[in-house]
């Protein structure tokens, strides 16, 4: 797992392929040549909770409490759509927020046997196929982001312990440092 996202290269590239399955990517090099032309660019992945805010403002920064899993997985709590709760690991190799299909059933965004979007999206831990779906607000401590980019898993045996994957969808907005000491993530605007 990298633990440092860089403030250059956030976007998201995404592209539906000839089979209609709906892919995703941080890094252009991954696009399939026949599809550079036909890519979306993702410039800002998921819109600030309050685009109002002025643009001269100084950066915001949030500490997010973190807890590590027996084998060093850094685990964060995640409110989804304002209500549903949940343990997330820290991902930068996600280019969007996976989920598993029980907790996409507490947020009603559709049941296993739903096929629309089909997503291929490639993850730290390889290519994961599922669902796409967009969260209506996604919120890390005080950090919060509306319309999130998001995967569904129906793979069961990948979310043992956890509820998903905290991707870029939402980590691509932010400057992020580890603080292992005090066990603290560090989110700063861009």
């Amino acid at each position: 797992m990298i633990f440092l996202v860089p403030d250059a290269g956030a976007d998201i590239y995404s592209w539906v392929d000839e089979n209609g399955i709906f892919h995703a990517s941080n890094r252009l090099e991954e696009v399939p040549p026949a599809y550079q032309g036909k890519i979306k660019v993702m410039a800002s992945p998921s819109d600030p909770a309050d685009s109002s805010a002025p643009a001269d403002r100084t950066a915001a920064e949030y500490l997010i409490p973190f807890e590590s899993s027996a084998g060093g997985i850094m685990l964060v709590d995640v409110l989804f759509n304002g209500h549903i709760r949940a343990k997330m690991v820290l991902d930068t190799g996600a280019s969007v927020i996976l989920i598993s299909d029980v907790l996409a059933g507490r947020m009603r965004l559709g049941g296993e046997g739903d096929s629309r979007r089909r997503a291929l999206l490639k993850t730290a831990g390889g290519e994961v196929e599922g669902r796409a779906v967009t969260i209506d607000r996604v919120e890390v401590g005080d950090a919060v982001r509306r319309s999130v980019p998001a995967a569904i898993s129906p793979k069961k045996e990948v979310f043992e312990g956890f509820d998903g994957l905290l991707g870029l969808s939402f980590l691509g907005n932010f400057k992020m440092t580890i603080d292992y000491r005090n066990r603290l993530i560090v989110l700063k605007e861009h």
